[in-house]
Parts: C-alpha cells; structure tokens; sequence
C-alpha cells in the first residue's frame, strides 16, 4: 500500500455582470448544467493522454499498459465534485477538482494543469455557444429575406393584375363613376335637347308654305299642331331613355311614360291621317324649294344630325366606363378577400425577417460580451493545494483488520471442516447416535494404504503452508523496495 497524496482546487461559477434587461444571453443553461458535458471533454482520452505525456505520469506502468488503460487508471484518480449543500439539486455555484498521486509535487501540477483545462473548455463552450447561435440566425435571416422578396413580388403581381379592383382604389372608383354619371346626365340632356331640335327642324322642312314670286328668305310659319306633338312625343322617348339608363323596365315612372307615349302615337297617327293633302298648282312644300331659308333649315338638320351622333357615341362611351367602374367596385369584396390572403403570408415573411434581425442583434452583443468574460466564467477561489500527509489508508488498521479477518476465517473454515466429518471421537457421540451401553474401546487400526495417505496429506500441508509463507514474504519485500 504505497503512499497517495490528494491535492484540491475550487472553482466559483461567477454570475453575468450584464443584467439580463440589457443582454440577453444566447445559452438557456448556466455553467452549472455544462459541468458534466466539461467534465467528460477534460477526462476523455485525448486529454488526458495529453496531461500523462506532459507530466510523465505512471513511468513504470506505460511500457505494459496501453493508452486505454492509462487513461482509465487516471480517470480514477479524478474527482470533480459540486459543493452543494444538497446533492441531488446541484444548486451550489462552484465545484471542487481533485487528483491523487503518489507524490505531492505531482499530484499539485496535475490539480493545477486540470484546473486550468476546466476554465478554458468552459470560455470555448460559452463563445462556441455565442458564435454558433449567431451563425444560425444569420442563416436563418437570410433565408427570410429570400421568402420576403418572393411574397413581395407575389403581392406586386397580384396588385398589377387586378389593377383598378384593389381595396384601396375604392373610393376612387366611387368618385369617378359619381363624375362619369353626371357627364352622362349632362350628354342625355343635351343629346334629347338635339333630338328635339331636330324633331323640329324636320317639322319645318315638311311644313307646306305658299307660293311667292319673292326670291328672298321667308320667316317659317309657327308650328302646326302635329309639329306639337312629335316635338312632345321626342321629349317623351329622351326621358324614358334617360330612366332606363337608370331603372328596369318595370319602374312606375317608366310604365307610366310608356302609356303617354302611346297616347300620343296614336293621336299623331289620327293627325296625320287627317291632314289635307296640297292642291297641285296651289301650294308647294318648304323641302321643294330652293330658298335660301330652306337651305338653312337643311344646314341646321346636317349640323343637329352631326351632333347628335358625337353625343350618342360619348353616351355609349360614358355608358361603357360607367359599366367597367361598377364592375370593379362589384369585384372589389373578392379582391380584397384575395388581397387580404396575400398579405397575410406577406405580414408573416415581413414580421419572420423583424424578429430575426432583433435576435441577430441580441445574438451579436451576447457573443461580444462572452469575448470580453462578460458571461458567467470559472473563476478559482482555491488554487491547487501542496499536500503534506497522505491520504490513503491507514496500514495499522488496515494490518489489524486484516489479522482478525483471517482468524475469523480460519475459525469459520475449521468449524466447516469438522462439521463435515463423520466420525466418533468419544464414547458420549457414540451414545448420542446408538443407546447401547459402551462395552470396549478400541484403537484405530489404519491399513498401509491409510497410513500412507495420511502422511502424503501432512507432507502436502506443510509444503503449501511453505509456500505461502514464502510468497506472502516476497510480496512484502517487493513492496518495501517500490516505495
């Protein structure tokens, strides 16, 4: 049992200095929680085979052990051990690092040398933690970005596919048809005024006139009753137009002006039927004669015809936009449901984008922060100690313990072996068994081959009782020669 000596080192996990309202931290776990991840990357094979070369350790043991082996055997002479004041919680805030050596010296540099190891895994998981993190959600953002423009561009299409549809076009459309349908009203009012007038003009042209000898203009004669009535009857259709561009055919006011114009269709057809004819030689008609009047009155029918083709075309124009305005504001529901769709995803990509720049941000300041031991780090408290006594085992003990476990079980075997023996040794065992009265006691008579036998098995004792006394003896001095 050669000498150990343990030497010890403390660790406090010192808490951020940044409060967490400024900074918010890209790990969800304290130091606390990574202990054991740590704990395995130091003890792991490459490590430790690293600090055996440094430090030379196990001299006498490396040329029959292999790394496996080493590694395995110095893994049990490390402790890492939170100071919790309960265990199972591990709610302590530093944590103890121990290594067992068979000198002092070593067990100090190696304590010291894995003390170190710990804080510098601990700054590398902290920063790989921050970087890796900041990595990610640039990915991320970038990703998001790339959906954003796709939504962007989606939105755009669709607003310049359904141009003039849009939610937002609305209230421009409103207006503008509110100004398309009063220059319609203003064009039906001016195209019955031309109607009218030409109802008129055409009345004085059939209008029949006396013959004169003057060459000069006549003023026409004042309307006849049947003139009256066909400018009453033209009155009547622009109106009934005017209301069917407004209302079904069905309206009252619409009925109502159908029978009138009735009436007076019949009561012109009876006029006309009752109008006599002109003498031959007597009268001629205004429209057969040449005068200037005449000619006038046939200027101004080409100028009314003329208009009242420009005011029927603007009309079925005014109509035509006043349909395609109304069919957009009949669509404009649709498209806004649609529109709504679209943003939706175009809302989500835009609000993704917003929350991945903020926690980039976040991410970038927490990773400056741990580079500069912002973030909670090991600090040491406790330095590697310079063991002065060892602290294995007691060998007074362990030698007295040792000699009152082989009485015991001596004892143990010696009982086990007589109890297994079924022979008489005294006449009080005999009568225990037979009660029959002891007549004679007689020696043992043993035959050659039992004598024999017996004296083999004394020879062999004493020879194995030998043996083990020389053996137990080497033993003891190659253990006082190791140290």
């Amino acid at each position: 049992m050669p000498s150990k000596y343990r030497s010890e080192a403390t660790i406090l996990v010192q808490t951020p200095q940044a409060p967490n309202s400024l900074v918010i931290s890209n790990s969800t776990s304290n130091a606390m929680d990574d202990l054991d991840a740590i704990t395995n990357q130091i003890l792991s094979r490459t490590h430790l085979m690293a600090v055996i070369d440094e430090f030379h350790l196990y001299p006498e043991l490396r040329n029959n052990m292999g790394a496996n082996d080493l590694t395995t055997l110095m893994r049990n002479n490390i402790e890492v051990t939170p100071m919790a004041k309960n265990p199972e919680r591990r709610s302590a805030n530093a944590f103890m690092i121990a290594f067992t050596a068979s000198e002092p010296e070593v067990a100090q540099r190696v304590a010291d040398r894995l003390t170190s190891l710990f804080i510098e895994a601990n700054q590398q998981s902290i920063q790989g933690k921050d970087t890796g993190m900041t990595s990610f959600l640039t990915s991320e953002l970038a990703s998001a970005k790339q959906d954003l423009a796709k939504q962007e561009a989606i939105v755009q299409d669709f607003k310049m596919k359904n141009l003039g549809q849009l939610p937002e076009q609305e209230q421009g459309n409103l207006e503008v048809l509110s100004g398309l349908q009063g220059q319609l009203q203003t064009v039906q009012s001016s195209l019955a005024q031309a109607r009218q007038q030409k109802v008129y003009l055409t009345a004085m042209l059939s209008q029949p006139a006396p013959v004169t000898n003057e060459t000069t203009s006549q003023t026409p004669a004042a309307p006849s009753p049947i003139t009256a009535l066909q400018t009453d009857l033209a009155q009547l259709r622009t109106q009934r137009q005017d209301l069917l561009s407004r209302y079904s055919p069905l309206y009252p006011d619409v009925i109502s002006l159908n029978q009138r114009i009735g009436e007076e269709e019949a009561q012109l057809k009876r006029l006309l039927a009752s109008a006599p004819s002109v003498g031959k030689g007597q009268h001629s008609t205004a429209a057969d004669t040449n005068s200037p009047a005449v000619a006038q009155l046939k200027s101004q029918l080409e100028a009314n015809r003329l208009e009242i083709a420009e005011l029927e075309h603007r009309s079925g124009d005014l109509q035509g936009q006043i349909s395609g305005y109304q069919g957009r504001l009949n669509l404009a529901p649709m498209r806004a449901q649609q529109l709504s769709e679209v943003m939706r995803n175009y809302d989500q990509a835009k609000q993704r984008v917003t929350d991945l720049q903020t926690k980039q941000s976040e991410s970038e300041l927490a990773t400056n922060l741990a580079k500069r031991q912002i973030d909670a780090q090991f600090q040491i408290i406790d330095s590697a100690s310079m063991p002065t006594k060892p602290s294995s085992h007691q060998r007074v003990l362990v030698a007295v313990g040792g000699f009152i476990g082989g009485l015991l079980l001596g004892l143990a075997l010696a009982f086990l072996v007589e109890a297994r023996k079924q022979a008489f040794h005294t006449d009080k065992e005999l009568k225990k068994v037979f009660a029959v009265p002891l007549v004679v006691a007689l020696p043992p008579f043993r035959t050659p081959e039992e004598i024999a036998q017996l004296t083999s098995r004394k020879r062999m004792e004493w020879l194995v009782g030998a043996a083990t006394t020389l053996i137990l003896l080497a033993a003891q001095a190659y253990i006082i020669y190791r140290g």
